[in-house]
This record gives C-alpha cells, structure tokens and sequence, in this order.
C-alpha cells in the first residue's frame, strides 16, 4: 500500500479511495492475512470512517495521517526530511519508528476508548510486534479491539492475535478461542475464516481428526470460501 499523506487524506477523496481499497481487499484476502500487514493494510480504512466523528475529528485524522506518514516514510540515510510533515525520510528505521511510535502514543492517549485511540494502539501493538515484544504487542492489539469492534480492523487484529498465539506455543488456548468464536454471533471474522484458522491449529496439534472434521465443515457450509481449495488439499493429505 503506498504511503498516506495530508493530500491523500483530503476530504472530498477518501470516501472514493475507502471504497477502492475495500475492494482491493476483497479481491486479494489471502494475501493480506499475515500478522504485521494486516494492521499496516486495514487500519487506514477504519480511520477514515472514524475521522469524520465527533468534534475533534479533524484533529484526530490530522494526528493520524502525520503518524501514517512516518512509519511508512522511506530511508534516506544521505539526506533525510523527517521534518517534512507530508512527505517526511528518515536516516535509519529506528529513529523512524521511535518518531511514529510517540505520534501514536499521543494519538492514543487523546482518543483513549475511541475508535481513533483504537486504530493507533493496533498501530503501536505492531510495533512492538516488530521489536519482539510480543506480550505487548498483544496486549494493545486486545485493547484496540475494543475501541475497532464494528470495523475490518477488528477482524485482522483478531488473525494478529491467532497468528501470535500459534506462533508463541500456545495452540491449544488459540483452539479453544476460536471454538468460542463460532458460537458467537459478535465474532470478528467470518466463519469460515475461522474454521480454516482451526483446522490449522489442530494440525499443528497433531489432531489429525479434529483438523479433517473442521476442514470438511468449511467445505460443507462454505465451499465458495477463498479457503475450500487449501481445505480439500489439506483433507486429502490428512
């Protein structure tokens, strides 16, 4: 996604650039499924519905687009701008995301419980996914779901915490989540995504049976899922 400045913000294009970007995302799903991308790709399109809300909008989406563009400001070690509030370049990738690091903070800090104070906690939780702490990471990827609940940065956050969760050792506690999940009607993503994101983490339980049971549901309820051709690949290898 390329970067996101005060001019790619203007009012009168970001309802036309949500609607484009939500149908890049429908178009191209499976590859935007991976934990760090994830935020980077979607945070943006709750951010511009939430802008327009409540009196401080202006200023909130002002904070957030200067926060967007930094962290996706290019490295330009012989001569950085990062004071160029548009179009900002930074000598190395510390120093930039310690800069968008405390944009964010102040971002989440004046928004705290809001769907803006929301967006930038999913924001920081990726950053410190980035730098390997991950129990803050998911701690503010927890919080940002709350603020987010009705947005499709909720559901990847919940992929992010899935993701995470595999990833440190516990897929027995990411089963049992996403079986509280398919019995909820508030859940995040959709069924079969996490029928799909089961499946796997039984396989990765050596559950064999149960993986193949999950893998056949997602075909029987959903076989136009993006996810039924990895499902039947997967049950007849099983």
């Amino acid at each position: 996604m390329s970067r996101l400045t005060r001019k790619d913000m203007k009012r009168d294009e970001v309802l036309d650039w949500l609607g484009r970007t939500i149908e890049y995302m429908r178009r191209h799903a499976r590859r935007l499924l991976g934990v760090a991308a994830a935020v980077v790709a979607v945070a943006a399109i709750a951010a511009a519905v939430v802008a327009y809300r409540g009196k401080q909008a202006e200023r909130a989406n002002g904070l957030l687009t200067e926060a967007l563009a930094i962290y996706n400001a290019p490295i330009d070690a012989v001569n950085p701008t990062p004071d160029d509030s548009e179009d900002p370049s930074f000598a190395d990738e510390e120093t930039r995301k310690l800069r968008a690091k405390a944009k964010f903070e102040i971002l989440r800090a004046d928004f705290e419980g809001k769907g803006m104070g929301g967006i930038a906690a999913a924001y920081l939780g990726d950053l410190a996914a980035d730098s390997g702490d991950y129990e803050r990471a998911e701690a503010l990827w927890r919080e940002a779901m709350v603020d987010v609940f009705d947005t499709f940065l909720a559901g990847r956050l919940q992929l992010n915490l899935i993701s995470l969760g595999k990833s440190q050792g516990r897929s027995d506690a990411v089963v049992e989540e996403l079986r509280g999940l398919l019995n909820s009607e508030s859940a995040s993503l959709p069924a079969d995504v996490l029928l799909y994101e089961l499946a796997k983490a039984l396989e990765s339980l050596e559950r064999r049976d149960e993986a193949a049971s999950a893998y056949q549901r997602l075909l029987d309820e959903y076989d136009d899922s993006i996810h039924a051709p990895d499902a039947r690949r997967r049950l007849d290898e099983i």
